[in-house]
């Protein structure tokens, strides 16, 4: 799950704050709230959400909708993602590169993401912080990157994986800052917003046990560990997971730059391993359905301006995926 404390999108001048057919009054319902009031109602709903009547409630809505949309869900195109179907709702993860995908990015695409990386690496952060994110704005105008998740492969692989309709909450880009820090997103946990979410991280540099590696729990051992600590909320230290799920049976996703990880962080106990050696750059691509079982915590990656920027170029059939609490009215 982001860290909800340091992502903060960078924001863009005032100025820009009107762009073609939509604007930043349009985007700004996906936006996340701030203040001390919204956080707070946002943690009292999560929390009612594990009560067991409510949770009884909502498990027998989301089976409702699974069984409505169900005749509607596409089949896939290429018969070699049937695998990479299976591997997710066996293991909760799938573990690949672009080029095995052949969903590589342009070659325009990977400069431009070069010399982001490098303006990122200059980024001064406080001691107590972790993580960098790379402007929104810079992100929308990399060749390709943002429709890069909206490509029909993909959406076809996460509609069969999530079974609903699709929310696509677009991408960031962050580096991971090598330090002692172990805390929030390096803790183990799951993610909170829907019962079924997919991420895709894309490494942008290389990355092993000692780079700070996504690292995750196999589902068996997430359900185990789940039931053992009653655990429904927060993140975990390495010590108590290892009391139950010892380091032996953790799992790192280690690999070149292009490696792509398609995980379930809602299903998934997982973490970002603190990095030891290098700092680590890394695209996120995130999906829910459009029915999220806690809306108020799915929010674009992207700054109000740079989705409005980003929704501009988007042909009128990809405009659910973005704008999926309602395409806006006004055009």
């Amino acid at each position: 799950m982001q860290d909800v404390q340091t992502a903060r999108p960078t924001a863009i001048p005032a100025a820009q704050n009107t762009i073609g057919r939509f604007t930043t009054r349009d985007t700004q319902p996906y936006q996340y709230r701030w203040d001390l009031a919204s956080r707070s109602m946002h943690y009292l709903r999560s929390r009612g959400v594990t009560l067991y009547p409510v949770e009884r409630l909502r498990n027998r809505f989301y089976r409702s909708m699974l069984k409505r949309h169900a005749a509607n869900i596409p089949p896939l195109s290429e018969p070699r993602d049937a695998h990479i179907l299976n591997s997710l709702r066996q293991d909760g993860v799938y573990i690949t590169s672009l080029s095995e995908l052949g969903l590589d990015f342009s070659e325009a695409a990977h400069s431009r993401l070069t010399d982001i990386c490098i303006d990122l690496q200059r980024q001064p952060l406080p001691p107590n912080e972790f993580v960098a994110y790379a402007p929104s704005e810079d992100l929308v105008e990399v060749p390709g990157l943002a429709n890069w998740g909206l490509q029909p492969r993909i959406l076809e692989i996460v509609e069969n994986y999530l079974q609903l309709p699709i929310a696509y909450h677009g991408m960031h880009l962050r580096r991971d800052i090598r330090n002692l820090l172990e805390a929030r997103s390096r803790c183990w946990h799951f993610d909170l917003e829907d019962n079924r979410t997919l991420k895709m991280i894309v490494y942008l540099n290389d990355v092993e046990l000692c780079d700070g590696p996504f690292q995750y729990l196999g589902s068996d051992d997430s359900i185990e560990l789940r039931q053992q600590m009653n655990y429904r909320l927060g993140y975990l230290d390495p010590e108590s997971v290892d009391k139950i799920i010892p380091k032996s049976r953790w799992h790192s996703a280690l690999g070149k730059a292009g490696t792509v990880v398609m995980v379930d962080t809602a299903r998934i106990i997982h973490r970002g391993k603190r990095s030891e050696r290098t700092d680590r750059h890394a695209l996120f691509f995130d999906y829910t359905s459009r029915k999220p079982k806690r809306p108020y915590y799915c929010h674009s990656l992207l700054t109000p301006e740079a989705m409005a920027t980003f929704a501009n170029t988007l042909p009128e059939k990809h405009l659910p995926y973005v704008f999926w609490r309602g395409i806006p009215s006004h055009r």
